[in-house]
C-alpha cells in the first residue's frame, strides 16, 4: 500500500511540473508576441518617415534621407516618401567628386521610381526625361541619348493622348535622334530606333 506521505510528494512533483510547463509555455507566448511586435515596428514605413522628419528639423539631411529612403523601400509606392527622399538628398552638400556622383545616381533613381510607381503621371515622365536630356547634352554619349529615346517611348506609351504633356515626348525622342545621327554611325542609328 502506497502511504499518505507518498501520495502528497507525488502531487506536489505533479504540480511543480504543471507549473513549470505553464510558464514555459507563458513564456514562448510571450516571446512570439514580442518577437512579432518588434518585427512589426521595424517594418513600419511610418516609424522610419517620423525619424526621418526629426532628422530633417535638426537640418540631418543624410539621416533624413536615410530614413525616408527606408520608409519608401518599405512602402514603394507613397508618393510622399519619394518626395521627401527627394528633397533629403537635394539638400546634401557632397564632399568629393565620388559623393557627387553617388547622390546624383541617387537622384535619377529616385526620378525612374517615380515614373515606375506613378507611370501616368506625365509630369514625372518629363522631370526624368528633362533631366536624362541634360545629362545627354552633357555627355553627348550615344548611351545617354539612348536613355532619352527609351524614357521618350516610355512616356508616350504611358500617357493618354489627350495629355497636353505628351506632345513632350516626341519632341525630346526627336532630339535624341537627332543626337544619335551626329554622334553614331548610320547602322547603329538605325537599330536603336
Amino acid at each position: 500500500a502506497v502511504r499518505k506521505s507518498e501520495i502528497h510528494h507525488m502531487a506536489a512533483r505533479l504540480n511543480i511540473r504543471l507549473i513549470l510547463i505553464v510558464i514555459l509555455a507563458a513564456g514562448a507566448i510571450f516571446g512570439v508576441v514580442g518577437l512579432l511586435y518588434v518585427m512589426k515596428l521595424r517594418g513600419d514605413a511610418t516609424r522610419n518617415f517620423r525619424k526621418g522628419e526629426e532628422a530633417w528639423a535638426r537640418a540631418d539631411y543624410k539621416v533624413a534621407g536615410d530614413q525616408f529612403a527606408r520608409a519608401l523601400h518599405k512602402d514603394p509606392g507613397n508618393p510622399e516618401y519619394l518626395r521627401r527622399a527627394y528633397e533629403s538628398l537635394l539638400m546634401l552638400v557632397p564632399e568629393n567628386v565620388n559623393q557627387a556622383r553617388e547622390y546624383y545616381q541617387q537622384s535619377l533613381g529616385m526620378l525612374s521610381h517615380a515614373v515606375l510607381h506613378d507611370s501616368s503621371n506625365a509630369e514625372a515622365h518629363l522631370r526624368l526625361l528633362t533631366e536624362l536630356h541634360r545629362v545627354a547634352r552633357n555627355s553627348n554619349a550615344p548611351r545617354d541619348w539612348d536613355s532619352v529615346i527609351q524614357a521618350a517611348d516610355n512616356m508616350k506609351q504611358q500617357i493618354p493622348d489627350g495629355d497636353p504633356l505628351k506632345p513632350y515626348a516626341s519632341i525630346y525622342r526627336a532630339l535624341g535622334v537627332a543626337r544619335l545621327v551626329a554622334v553614331r554611325p548610320e547602322t547603329e542609328v538605325s537599330q536603336s530606333m
